[in-house]
């Protein structure tokens, strides 16, 4: 896999200059990694763990990249695809269109990922479907926090002047309206910070939008969504203003036949990786037993990156999946997440489930 110094949200970045001015210097002052070999070290597997590109790939031109890492084991293990499924107790994060969609009244949702380097992520998701005479009206809102491995700090020779972690949280709200069943549009805004727990005296914020579309055929064998993320501008940590990393992102889910199965494929363009593929299957083994897996092209590579794998036990209202997703000689991440659902469908029922979820 080729090396690339993707650009890690607090800006460490390196440089042929020493003096260049702005944020750039400021932050090479502060970690000095041509000083310190363990600094760049840390900053080269933090960076890789964020967002790993293949060598298709160039250097970063977006901030706050942990908002294209998968929030949930569902999608995770379908590749990350996910801009098409109502169904997903996250369905927010992928398109804020979905909550209007979805089957339940009121959900609940909680994820946990152990991420490369030592970093841990957590999403939380809540949304709520009211249904009228022309439609349904859907309310939604999600948490996401990101914590970093801690890492030294050092001054400009070299010298250690303590440890230091990375820290960022967002917050967002959205909206969303069907018309009838099969027609769905919604909006959401994310408001993020970051900054660091110790040493480091640096923090930011920044606002996202999404915007997205859902329709659905066939008497609900297929599904299609198309989405605009992460649109939005944050302050760097070093000063000035960065792009977010916005993406574009299209993808369809079908289950055919009895239903048994559910394959879903996605195609996602970004500010930063160019064009991307994803896809995925999950198949019912059992009721309430499901095995996924699936293919991300934003994350392949070597030694089985790219492919994800993945688990469902779904009992009544909740729902537990786990996420497996291998990244080469950087290691593996994991994920488990827990969906709580309540209620149901008021208007015009589709035909009953077998389906995988």
């Amino acid at each position: 896999m080729k090396k690339i110094v993707k650009g890690y949200v607090w800006g460490v970045r390196r440089s042929s200059n020493a003096e260049r001015g702005g944020w750039r210097g400021q932050t090479r002052r502060v970690f000095s990694l041509h000083a310190s070999r363990v600094a760049l070290n840390v900053t080269l597997a933090l960076n890789a763990s964020i967002f790993l590109l293949n060598g298709s790939a160039g250097a970063a031109t977006a901030t706050a990249d942990f908002l294209n890492v998968s929030p949930d084991s569902r999608s995770a293990a379908l590749g990350g695809s996910g801009v098409a499924d109502p169904d997903n107790g996250f369905a927010v994060f992928h398109n804020p269109a979905l909550p209007a969609a979805a089957d339940a009244t009121f959900r609940l949702a909680a994820g946990q990922t152990q991420w490369l380097a030592g970093s841990q992520l957590s999403h939380y998701a809540a949304d709520v479907r009211r249904a009228d005479a022309d439609g349904a009206w859907g309310a939604s809102v999600s948490m996401s926090q990101w914590t970093g491995p801690d890492f030294q700090t050092t001054d400009s020779v070299g010298t250690v002047t303590g440890r230091d972690s990375y820290r960022a949280r967002a917050v967002g709200a959205g909206l969303s309206r069907s018309w009838g069943e099969n027609i769905s549009a919604g909006a959401s805004v994310k408001r993020l910070t970051q900054g660091f727990a110790g040493q480091v005296a640096a923090s930011a914020s920044g606002t996202a939008w999404d915007l997205g579309v859902f329709a659905r055929g066939g008497e609900g064998r297929w599904t299609a969504g198309a989405v605009l993320l992460n649109e939005g501008a944050a302050a760097g940590l070093g000063g000035g203003r960065e792009s977010l990393p916005t993406t574009a992102r299209a993808g369809l889910q079908w289950r055919p036949g009895n239903r048994q199965f559910s394959w879903t494929a996605e195609i996602a363009r970004s500010r930063d990786a160019g064009w991307t593929a994803a896809g995925g299957v999950g198949f019912s083994v059992l009721p309430g037993f499901i095995l996924r897996g699936g293919y991300d092209g934003r994350t392949a590579g070597s030694h089985y990156a790219g492919l994800t794998s993945g688990i469902g036990l779904a009992f009544k209202g909740l729902t537990f999946d786990y996420a497996f997703t291998p990244f080469g000689d950087l290691g593996n991440a994991q994920r488990i997440s827990l969906t709580w659902a309540y209620g149901g469908r008021t208007a015009v029922q589709r035909p009953a489930r077998r389906w995988a979820e």
